[in-house]
């Protein structure tokens, strides 16, 4: 007897549209972004080092987002470029740049002969340096404080003060005549705090002190 025998095909896989969900996600992004005035591109990250600023440009031409494609494709291309961010309202143009490669005058000459007259409203690289400088004080400035052994007087005030600041490196000296105190702010690689406490000690009359 012959059989016909039954085959069960398999079931079709089900699929899904991630075409249209992404084509969704896309346009929450788009309409978030036209609701803030603004856009946001930035490139993939690199394993090499850059010298990232943030610089800051007032861009007259922008009026509407028909304006944005303009600036970013005049931007976007230069070398030493990560990140742009544009401000509808404001017409202000944020720019992420490697200073090492592109400076922030050389992007607002760049958008003004393409005929969007461009204003530097902040250079990173000038903040950055002003910062750098800013710790590099801070790193080599200390305050010593000393106490003096035996009772200081308002009269040993001005000596103490003249003394302390004919030494390299000392920039301001303060004397607590009640608690016996001397504070002095020095570069401490120049002087040391028991360098300005053996000057003390040595001189006339003398003013022997402990560092604390």
């Amino acid at each position: 007897h012959n059989k016909a025998s039954r085959v069960t095909s398999p079931m079709s896989p089900r699929t899904t549209n991630h075409r249209n969900k992404l084509t969704n996600k896309t346009t929450i992004t788009n309409n978030n972004n036209k609701n803030n005035d603004s856009e946001d591109d930035s490139s993939s990250a690199s394993s090499v080092e850059h010298n990232w600023v943030r610089s800051a440009f007032y861009v007259q031409g922008i009026c509407c987002a028909s304006e944005i494609p303009a600036v970013r494709k005049i931007v976007k291309p230069l070398k030493g470029v990560s990140r742009l961010n544009i401000n509808l309202t404001t017409k202000v143009v944020h720019v992420q740049h490697d200073v090492s490669l592109i400076h922030a005058n050389q992007i607002a000459n760049a958008l003004t002969t393409q005929g969007f007259p461009t204003q530097i409203q902040k250079d990173g690289a000038h903040m950055a340096q002003a910062k750098q400088q800013a710790l590099s004080t801070d790193a080599k400035n200390g305050r010593t404080t000393l106490h003096a052994k035996g009772i200081l007087r308002e009269r040993d005030v001005a000596n103490i003060e003249a003394t302390l600041t004919q030494l390299e490196g000392v920039s301001k000296v303060g004397v607590n005549v009640s608690e016996g105190v001397i504070y002095v702010d020095h570069d401490i690689h120049k002087v040391s705090s028991q360098h300005c406490a053996d000057h003390l000690t040595k001189m006339q009359p003398q003013f022997p002190c402990t560092v604390a």
